[in-house]
């Protein structure tokens, strides 16, 4: 298993039912399985990423529904206790929760426009409570974990993670890598190297 998975994985919380949205391959739906949660719903909008799934969730019986279907189309009506939404773009992690009014935690990995994530996040009613970076394969990527709840943040922790003030040897390494592509063209690096220093005290 990557970092990135292991590092989703590791905010799994035994529960009755999680749902693992965009499952791929099956293999966080098949680690909860095996770490205290009872039954799991894997979905995925591509029929052989599924496929794949289905092949290595058989052992678990009926423990395990998979649904080849859009975004949380495939909860069907049922209430899971939490919800796995990793491995796609920002933007279309908001557009599945936009319709979304059930009080599962999330765990969210968005690939791409993070802060505007967490930004829509605390905008509709939900508390950012994990919020870390992690490297794999010379790429970085946010991992968070969400409940409902009242959160405000500031322009630090929208861009740059909740806890940008714990020491994270991958965001350090993404903000050295980030400010040196700034400089390159000219940017102003006033807002990383600001948080680098929370970073290397």
């Amino acid at each position: 298993m990557t970092p990135r998975l292991k590092a989703v994985c590791a905010l799994i919380r035994p529960c009755d039912l999680l749902a693992d949205v965009g499952c791929d391959h099956g293999y966080v739906a098949r680690y909860a399985l095996e770490n205290g949660v009872r039954s799991v719903i894997a979905s995925d909008v591509a029929p052989g990423a599924l496929q794949k799934a289905r092949v290595l969730l058989a052992p678990y019986g009926s423990r395990v529904t998979t649904v080849c279907a859009d975004g949380l189309d495939a909860l069907a009506g049922q209430n899971p206790d939490c919800i796995v939404i990793a491995g796609m773009g920002g933007k279309n992690i908001i557009d599945i929760l936009s319709g979304y009014t059930g009080d599962a935690a999330l765990i969210l990995g968005p690939q791409r426009d993070v802060p505007q994530v967490r930004q829509y996040l605390t905008e509709h009613g939900y508390k950012i409570t994990f919020d870390s970076v992690v490297e794999d394969r010379r790429r970085f990527y946010d991992v968070l974990r969400v409940e409902r709840g009242e959160q405000t943040l500031d322009r630090f922790q929208r861009q740059f993670g909740v806890f940008y003030r714990q020491k994270n040897q991958a965001l350090q390494d993404k903000l050295l890598r980030e400010r040196s592509l700034r400089q390159g063209y000219g940017a102003d690096t006033a807002d990383i190297t600001e948080v680098l220093q929370w970073q290397q005290r």
